[in-house]
């Protein structure tokens, strides 16, 4: 596959990359025990089919210890440079084997893919091993152009000067926003915990969600910005009374052409506010809440974000590296920050719950976000991933934020929940 230009998106995390690792991860859960040369071949395969690596250059499975548990192996490789050599690639796949099933995933480089192009190439790693009849044999396509092509104002449906009027007037009202309260350290290791909910779960959410005519979005959302007003260290001040929480958004939609075999990364996000009074009483929040991602969504403002980013760079050119996070800390303080996909709506949905047990996503933190959920529905079951900053976050914070999180959904849909 042709290398593409790096867009205005890539650019911004590029730059992070240079302090910090940013990397992501995506990892099948498969029943029984896999073979290792079989394993091997199909990934070096996958990549190859996909134009996704020269045949000289394929990086080769790492075989995890089966003693070593997933979540602390994850936990390390994402705080791990990749090498920057030319021809290097921006993957690691890697297998755990258990006692009645394993695991097959990738640590990738988050510049390089977003989480449908990841999706792309563990659905040809997968189907290798337990469908080769439905492999697809075409190549990944290049992105043809960069974000202004796929989704400036003249590709969706958004005006420029709102755009751009946007940009001083969030900046405005993040100002009034909450700090993550941190002590300075450069330490930006990222490290990642799961939790699993009973089966049974999303379907009562969803039907939950349908009978008030919001999303279950909105509702994690909500439970999210509970969870951080409750329990994540944050500066309190007469003029920093909001808290902010942003949403990472699959772009490709947005766009008239069809980019569902486009390699590449398409992202952007919206972020939405909440007062004090919002956050002491939840069914409040929830409307505040839905009412403003319904208003993002008819403005297009993931797409519009493009100005935002656009910014974004010109100010990263001028603050050091190492000065990103204080600067980001400062001027977009979010409190957390949400990466929600549906598997259902995926292939992954036509092989759970047998050969494919689950679908593990982590998404990393960075100079913005020091707090990233990573709910995962898949079947009728979801999974919470949870990757947080050791610095700022302690394990113990992280499963109290967990933990209140989920008992909030459990009580809009069990009443008695206590877990």
């Amino acid at each position: 596959m042709q290398t593409a230009r790096l867009n205005i998106f890539q650019r911004v995390v590029r730059r992070w990359d240079q302090v910090h690792p940013y990397n992501a991860a995506q990892v099948l859960k498969i029943a029984g025990s896999a073979d290792l040369e079989s394993t091997q071949n199909a990934w070096r395969q996958s990549l190859l089919t996909l134009g996704l690596g020269d045949a000289k250059c394929l990086p080769n499975l790492h075989v995890v210890p089966p003693m070593l548990p997933l979540e602390d192996f994850l936990s390390d490789r994402i705080n791990r440079h990749f090498a920057e050599n030319p021809g290097q690639s921006p993957f690691g796949p890697f297998v755990l084997q258990q006692v009645d099933h394993h695991y097959l995933g990738v640590i990738y480089q988050h510049w390089v893919a977003d989480s449908v192009s990841i999706r792309m190439l563990l659905e040809q790693w997968f189907m290798r091993l337990h469908d080769p009849a439905a492999v697809q044999t075409a190549p990944a396509s290049a992105p043809a152009g960069g974000y202004w092509r796929y989704f400036g104002p003249r590709r969706v449906n958004w005006r420029l000067i709102d755009g751009l009027l946007a940009v001083p007037r969030w900046f405005g009202r993040l100002r009034r926003c909450r700090k993550i309260r941190t002590s300075g350290s450069s330490d930006y290791g990222m490290r990642f915990a799961r939790f699993d909910t009973p089966p049974g779960w999303i379907d009562r959410l969803r039907k939950f969600a349908r009978d008030n005519g919001i999303t279950v979005n909105d509702l994690f959302l909500a439970a999210i910005a509970e969870a951080c007003h409750r329990h994540v260290p944050m500066q309190h001040n007469r003029r920093r009374q909001d808290l902010a929480v942003g949403t990472i958004v699959d772009l490709r939609p947005e766009s008239r052409e069809d980019l569902s075999r486009t390699f590449g990364l398409f992202l952007g996000f919206s972020t939405i506010l909440c007062r004090p009074g919002d956050l002491a009483h939840f069914p409040r929040l929830v409307r505040t809440i839905a009412s403003q991602m319904r208003l993002h969504k008819s403005r297009h403002a993931a797409a519009a974000g493009i100005v935002w980013l656009f910014a974004a760079h010109i100010v990263g050119r001028l603050v050091k590296p190492e000065k990103t996070f204080s600067y980001y800390r400062k001027h977009m303080p979010l409190a957390a920050g949400i990466s929600n996909v549906n598997m259902n709506q995926t292939w992954a949905s036509r092989y759970f719950p047998s050969p494919l047990l689950d679908y593990i996503r982590v998404s990393p933190t960075g100079p913005m976000i020091t707090l990233t959920f990573t709910p995962t529905p898949l079947g009728n079951r979801f999974h919470l991933g949870l990757s947080y900053r050791g610095a700022v976050i302690t394990p113990a914070c992280a499963a109290a934020v967990a933990q209140s999180f989920l008992q909030r959904l459990g009580r809009l849909i069990e009443p008695s929940c206590s877990t």
